[in-house]
């Protein structure tokens, strides 16, 4: 599932994945703001109390610190308002670098986005580009795209064998519609990062696991 951009007020033109966002938000289009950093709070939505992608570890992060004493910070984030303050869709460890580099304010693109365009924003920035993701980080991204795609009901059936049931088929229990919803989802997903979507639902089956063993897949 794309994001829309007409949402966001910006038109894209064949955007490749890794750089959609980038065109997005393109700082010619969208000037950055300089933001207080206190300001800034992490991402949250009401099913998820936290982002599912883990901080950089601590030589990483000082090492980020380091670049952004010297060079600034050369890429803004990305925030939404957020109850009188500006909740961080894109850039959560570049604001703690900044922390530590001991910047007061940080460039920031300011969108005002409901909830699943936030988190097809999160999703986004960390799964194009990362280098690195562990299995739970992948898990949840893939869960809460899946999340919106059937929130909205943007799901599609042309991939999807003969044999297996439609939703418009009067013949079709609503246990197998639900399968149907999930299996669609799916696939849009995989299609997307060039996976099928059995491994997508393979990934998301994580999620379920106690923290103790979805660390130990980690």
């Amino acid at each position: 599932m794309k994001i829309d951009a007409a949402k966001l007020g910006r038109r894209t033109e064949a955007a490749p994945h890794g750089s959609y966002l980038d065109t997005m938000f393109a700082s010619k289009t969208v000037p950055a703001t300089e933001l207080p950093i206190p300001q800034l709070v992490p991402w949250q939505d009401s099913q998820h109390e936290r982002q599912p992608f883990r901080p950089y570890p601590p030589e990483q992060l000082a090492s980020l610190a380091d670049s952004i004493r010297e060079n600034g910070v050369l890429s803004p984030i990305y925030v939404r308002p957020w109850h009188g303050q500006y909740q961080i869709l894109a850039g959560h460890n570049r604001v703690e670098a900044a922390r530590l580099a001991g910047l007061s304010t940080i460039p920031a693109i300011v969108r005002d986005v409901d909830d699943d365009m936030a988190k097809l924003v999160l999703t986004d920035t960390n799964l194009y580009q990362r280098e690195q993701l562990l299995p739970s980080e992948k898990a949840w991204a893939y869960r809460m795209r899946m999340e919106v795609i059937k929130r909205q009901g943007q799901t599609s059936r042309h991939d999807v064998g003969k044999s297996y049931p439609t939703a418009d088929d009067p013949t079709t229990s609503r246990h197998d519609v639900g399968k149907l919803v999930q299996w669609d989802s799916a696939t849009i997903i995989g299609e997307e990062h060039g996976i099928s979507g059995r491994q997508i639902q393979r990934y998301i089956r994580l999620t379920y696991l106690i923290p103790h063993l979805l660390e130990q897949v980690d």
